[in-house]
């Protein structure tokens, strides 16, 4: 299994949004309170965590409708227009969502957040190196509290581009950020699967297994390397690993049958 697609390597932050369960229901109080700018502030804030809600259903047309009116009652808001950006490239539009994009960093320069998601799109549209620059860019921001997620996704866009020598340098930089980052450990390891430095990912895959909770996707990589070194036994062992602990996964269906 390929991980580098952006789909799924890559990581993606809503800057301060969390779609917590909504509760609360609008008063007639809330709508006159509505009529104040502190007001309009509020009622944004609450249609923006109705949109992220929406869009996590999947209902994108219900999150555009609560997502346009809080871009009305806050048009400077730069997480409004960050969360309208993810729409509107779930939506298939990526003209308006580069636009979105741009207007959330322009509101929010320093926002590393805002930052690391444009990045995303950047890359995911092909435009490399404005955004590995721009994932630097984020790593370096003194507010970012997760640095090692910029250098990571760096390291995935240049992968997509074959430019493997410098996707190991930003994998480096992110694993020397934080060691234990899943993600990080994954890509490392399967471009030196890639680069058939089998040793190397093999002490590394199995390093971090003996450390966390095995998932589906590291132990289906294990096998992976072990097939390249034709080491059946291990292999065997991660394949078992896989159908006793992950049965129902697609890591699981996609490795082959051992021999018997």
């Amino acid at each position: 299994m390929n991980r580098t697609t952006l789909s799924s390597g890559w990581r993606v932050i809503v800057v301060g949004v969390l779609a917590a369960t909504l509760g609360a229901c609008v008063t007639t109080g809330d709508q006159d309170k509505s009529k104040t700018p502190e007001g309009r502030k509020a009622a944004a804030g609450f249609n923006l965590r109705l949109g992220a809600a929406y869009m996590q259903q999947n209902n994108l047309t219900a999150a555009k409708e609560v997502l346009d009116k809080a871009n009305k009652e806050s048009p400077e808001n730069a997480e409004v227009h960050a969360m309208l950006a993810v729409l509107q490239e779930r939506l298939g539009d990526n003209r308006k969502a580069d636009t979105e994009h741009r207007t959330a960093l322009r509101l929010a320069p320093e926002n590393p957040d805002v930052q690391n998601n444009y990045a995303v799109f950047l890359c995911r549209t092909g435009k490399t190196a404005e955004g590995v620059k721009l994932f630097e860019t984020a790593a370096a921001n003194k507010l970012y509290r997760t640095p090692w997620v910029a250098y990571t996704n760096a390291g995935v866009c240049l992968r997509n581009e074959k430019r493997n020598d410098e996707a190991s340098k930003e994998l480096a930089l992110a694993l020397n950020a934080n060691p234990a980052y899943t993600e990080a450990v994954f890509q490392a390891a399967e471009l030196e699967l890639m680069q058939g430095m089998l040793v190397e990912a093999r002490v590394r895959v199995s390093a971090w297994l003996l450390q966390n909770p095995a998932t589906p996707e590291m132990l289906q990589l294990g096998w992976r390397i072990a097939k390249a070194q034709a080491d059946e036994p291990a292999a065997t062992q991660f394949y078992n690993r896989l159908h006793q602990e992950f049965p129902d996964s697609a890591a699981t269906r996609s490795v082959e049958t051992p021999p018997p």
